[in-house]
């Protein structure tokens, strides 16, 4: 007795799970909505925007010096105007960084998910050949760094 109702409620718990992801997908597909597509059409899960190397490129003019924000062991952070008049902070991790997809996918997902005063948000994101980009919200007035040293001091 006990075996057929341990076996109903797996039975159970399994119809309610993929009812569950059903519906899930069929609200994705009627709201006309997919993921972005990551190498070789992956899908990432993610509600940011994918831009392309060369969206990324013109907004940065030719990732110039002029537009260098700051360097760190990841790679170079500059500052850009996107097609749509917004300004970001652009994030190129070096080609021969240590950071692998999986740990570049891993950054989107995490950032993707925490929302918090003291953090800038993900904008997008750009995967094309070697290149692995973060696009962020672009912090006036100073760099991110400088505003949580000052808010940590001021505490």
């Amino acid at each position: 007795m006990v075996g057929i109702g341990i076996g109903g409620l797996i039975v159970l718990i399994g119809v309610c799970t993929f009812v569950i992801f059903y519906r899930r997908k069929r609200r994705r597909l009627e709201s006309g909505s997919s993921p972005p597509q990551g190498p070789k059409g992956r899908a990432l899960g993610l509600s940011q925007s994918t831009f392309t190397y060369e969206e990324l490129k013109i907004a940065t003019d030719g990732f110039s010096d002029l537009n260098l924000l700051g360097q760190g062991g990841f790679g170079y952070v500059h500052k850009g105007v996107l097609s749509s008049g917004k300004v970001v902070a652009i994030k190129q991790l070096k080609t021969g960084s240590n950071q692998g997809e999986r740990e570049f996918r891993a950054e989107i997902e995490i950032i993707n998910r925490i929302h918090h005063k003291h953090l800038v948000s993900l904008v997008g994101y750009c995967i094309s050949g070697a290149h692995r980009i973060l696009v962020y919200e672009f912090v006036p007035n100073n760099t991110v760094e400088f505003h949580l040293h000052v808010t940590m001091t001021a505490a």
